[in-house]
Order: structure tokens, then C-alpha cells, then sequence
């Protein structure tokens, strides 16, 4: 529920305390940054001091982090208590999502499926409390996290069972320098892609510094007798598989949330609040198909027929969303939404299950804490990546138009321009270029909406296909 309630919370925070636009867009995203930095580390931490112990800790953290955003006198403070509970928050979960099999042994599956489901039920009541009480205060909005980690720490400390500290050598502390640069500067380049051109040093630069430390990371690691994790991992189909899984269904549920609001609110012309419950079918229909997908597992029905048949719904989802006529009713998109939705959870619970049972023992903190940074590389390239692509196509449309309508090729960027400007403020055009831009920007966006759904449901499919055959190849090499 952090970054729904913080993304909500930021509006009347960044006006409170006087943020600059850069500010803004660096506090919007440093909470995800920290989380995906340290996640790997945290999962070895928790390995060798204890799952419980760590889990309290993070709990601390989190509570720590978000008082300190709650009491901000200015942005320093703000952006300082973001990073906390970012580390904090990725340890939580990272720290409860390993706890599962050690709770569940026997029946990891059904187990998952249920995790996944309070998972959604939480995030859907915290996000539509911290909403309620962000239009009130943004400083209160700020606490309701800490209040649920609070409750968290008393059930941590009098429920779950201590598991055994994981004996290992020594800490690479290089390697784990290494993994943080590398994941935070390529998430922090592809989250500039949206605002910036590929050829902007503010994109490349960092990407290509966080691909370099993690070509070195891989480089240190096959070398390390203390390696922070088993790179030898991805030879497993098994692996590729859990991996490729978390990244595109990561990947499409960010196509999901950004385009269908953008398209809801700009073009359909939805308020906010009607983005939120309209988006309500959607958590609901996943929350329930959690726990069908996990009894499906514990009944036996085989991880790549579930995996199948998650990513081949969600496919149909975005199929039939491109095909949408432009001014269509709510209860036309309904259905591709509730697909969406139930496609979600099977892909979500059988990537958990083949995340543990590929773990091994000395390392399973590592391994099971990467499906977080995992997923954070697939939601980042599916927030920027569907911004570009709709920014390209429908600008190029708007244009296409504009000249069409006889506005010289010179004048076509005010049309733009005055585009931009309405969406992010509001404001109606003052001229008459810029009211014959927004007359075309509706069909335009719709066009490129539509291509953006085709891509991803192409992404979706082929993504169930390779698994089915890369898991359909394992079955065989063990008969």
C-alpha cells in the first residue's frame, strides 16, 4: 500500500514543503529505488541474523521512515525518511514472502495463493484509507503504514516461529555495492525515459553505469567462494522461468494501472475518484483468484498449465482493451479488466512456488528477496516504456492532424505543447492551435492506447508460451 498511498500523499506534500520539479520526480520514485538497492542484501541479512529478528527490524525501519516523511520540515528530511522506509519495507516483504514455506511446509502452493490474497486485501483498504485521509492531511496519510507495521510487530513477535541462521563465510560486501548500483542506476535511468529522450545523458548515463556494475557484480560473482548469489542459478529453466514469469506480469500490471487511468481520465474525462472504483473489479476479481489459483497447485494442477492459463487470460484482457471503441461505457471495459485480474494471481502464486523450490539453502534469502528487484525492473520498463510508446504515437498522430488541418509544420510543437499543459494541469488551451491539438488528442491517444495494448498482450503471450515449453522441456529431461 506504501507507494499508492505516497503517490496520493506527494501532491499536497511537494506544495507544503516547497519541492522543486526535480525534487518532486526524485521523491516520487527513491522509496522504489532503495527498496530494489537493498532488497538482495536484506534477504542475506535475514539468512544469517535470523528471518524473525530481521523482520522486526524492518518493521522498526518502515515505522521510522514514514514518521520521519510524516514530520518533514522540508525536503531533505522528506526524501531521507523515504529511502528508510523504502529499505524498510523491501526487507518486510521480502522477509515475509520467504517465511511462507517454513509456515506452510507441505503445501507452499495453497499457502502462496492465500499470501497473495491478503496481499491484495491489504494494499486494497490501506490504499483507500491513506487516500481518504490524504485529501484531509498528507502528513496523516504518511502514518497509516507505520500503524500497520505496528500491528505487524506485535504479531511477528508472539506468532511466527524462529527459523535456523544460515552459517556462511564471510559477507561480499563488494558484491552487494555492486548489485545496488547496478539496480539502482539502470531503475533510475528507465524511470527518466519518460521525461527525457535516449539520447539525454539523464537516461543513458546511469543506465549505462548500472549495466556496467552488474556485468562486473556477475564477473566478481562466478569468481567469489562468498558470492552474494548463485549466478549459476539462471542455467535452471526452472529459474528462467520464475524470473520471466515476475518480470512480465510486473511489467504488464504497470501497462495496466498507467494507461487505463491516463485513458480514463483524459480522454474519457473520469474524475480520480472514479479512476479508483473503476479500477475496484479488478483487485477484487485478483484477491479472489489468489486462493483459487494456490488450490489449484495444492490439488495437484501442474505449475506450467497454471502459468498458461494466467498469461493467455491476461493476453485476452489487453486484446479486447485495443479494440475498444473511443467514448465506450464503463461496463464495456469491465470484462477485459475482470480477465486481467484473474489472469494476475495464477501467474503471481506459481512464480513464488518456483522461487522457493529453486532456493538453495545457503542462499535462499538472496534468491527469494531478487523476485522483488526483479519485478521492480519489469514495473519501471512498463511504466516508461508504455509512456514513450504513447507519447510517440499519438504525438505523431496530433501532428498528422494539425497539418492535415492546414497549421504549418512550424506551429504543430504549440499544439503539443498545449496538449502536455492540459494534462498535467488542467488548463484549456488558449489558442486555436492548441484547441484543434486537444480536438485531435483524444482519437490520437486512443490509437496509440490501443497499439501499446496489442504490444502487451504479445509480451503476455509469448511470455506464457516460452514458459510452457521451457518448463515442458524440464518435465522431459527428468523422465
Amino acid at each position: 500500500m506504501d507507494p499508492i498511498i505516497s503517490s496520493v500523499a506527494l501532491v499536497d506534500a511537494s506544495q507544503a514543503l516547497h519541492f522543486s520539479y526535480s525534487v518532486t520526480a526524485l521523491a516520487s520514485g527513491i522509496s522504489t529505488l532503495a527498496l530494489a538497492a537493498t532488497v538482495i542484501a536484506t534477504g542475506l541479512l535475514a539468512d544469517r541474523i535470523g528471518r524473525r529478528l530481521l523482520l522486526i527490524l524492518a518493521l522498526i525501519t518502515s515505522i521510522s521512515g514514514d514518521l520521519l516523511v510524516a514530520a518533514s520540515a522540508n525536503d531533505i528530511m522528506y526524501l531521507l525518511g523515504r529511502v528508510i522506509a523504502g529499505v524498510g519495507l523491501g526487507a518486510v516483504y521480502a522477509a515475509a514472502f520467504a517465511y511462507v514455506r517454513a509456515v506452510a511446509p507441505g503445501r507452499v502452493g495453497a499457502a502462496l495463493g492465500q499470501f497473495t490474497a491478503m496481499a491484495g486485501v491489504a494494499t486494497l483498504l490501506g490504499s483507500l484509507l491513506g487516500g481518504t485521509l490524504a485529501t484531509t492531511s498528507w502528513r496523516l496519510a504518511y502514518l497509516v503504514v507505520p500503524a500497520f507495521c505496528a500491528l505487524g510487530l506485535l504479531l511477528v513477535s508472539f506468532v511466527l516461529p524462529k527459523i535456523a541462521r544460515v552459517r556462511g563465510g564471510r559477507i561480499d560486501a563488494i558484491g552487494l555495492l555492486l548489485i545496488a548500483l547496478g539496480t539502482s542506476g539502470i531503475l533510475y535511468g528507465i524511470s527518466q525515459a519518460s521525461t527525457h529522450n535516449l539520447s539525454e545523458a539523464q537516461t543513458w548515463a546511469p543506465i549505462l553505469v548500472g549495466v556496467v556494475a552488474l556485468i562486473i557484480f556477475v564477473a566478481v560473482e562466478l569468481r567469489s567462494a562468498n558470492a552474494v548469489f548463485p549466478i549459476t542459478l539462471f542455467k535452471s529453466p526452472i529459474f528462467t522461468v520464475a524470473a520471466l514469469t515476475v518480470f512480465v506480469l510486473n511489467f504488464a500490471q504497470a501497462v495496466t494501472v498507467l494507461q487505463i487511468s491516463n485513458l480514463w481520465q483524459y480522454v474519457e474525462h473520469y474524475t480520480p475518484t472514479m479512476v479508483t472504483l473503476g479500477q475496484l473489479p479488478l483487485s477484487i476479481v485478483a484477491i479472489a483468484a489468489s486462493v483459487v489459483a494456490g488450490h489449484s497447485l495444492a490439488k495437484g494442477r501442474s505449475p506450467r498449465s497454471r502459468i498458461l492459463l494466467g498469461f493467455g487470460c491476461m493476453a485476452l484482457g489487453f486484446a479486447s482493451l485495443a479494440v475498444l471503441p473511443l467514448g465506450s461505457l464503463y461496463w464495456i471495459y469491465l470484462p477485459s479488466l475482470m480477465l486481467i485480474g484473474f489472469g494476475l494471481p495464477y501467474v503471481v502464486v506459481v512464480s513464488g512456488q518456483l522461487y522457493m523450490s529453486e532456493a538453495p539453502a545457503k542462499s535462499f534469502g538472496p534468491v527469494t528477496s531478487s523476485k522483488t528487484t526483479v519485478g521492480q525492473f519489469g514495473y519501471a520498463i512498463g511504466l516508461a516504456g508504455s509512456v514513450v510508446m504513447v507519447d510517440v504515437l499519438a504525438g505523431g498522430g496530433i501532428t498528422r492532424k494539425l497539418v492535415d488541418a492546414g497549421v504549418p509544420q512550424s506551429q504543430t510543437g504549440q499544439g503539443i505543447d498545449a496538449v502536455t499543459a492540459y494534462v498535467n494541469t488542467g488548463a484549456q488551451p488558449a489558442t486555436q492551435i492548441g484547441r484543434e491539438a486537444l480536438q485531435s488528442a483524444a482519437g490520437a491517444y486512443l490509437s496509440a492506447f490501443s497499439a501499446v495494448m496489442l504490444i502487451t498482450a504479445g509480451v503476455v503471450f509469448a511470455a506464457g508460451i516460452t514458459s510452457y515449453l521451457l518448463l515442458s522441456s524440464q518435465i522431459q529431461k527428468s523422465k
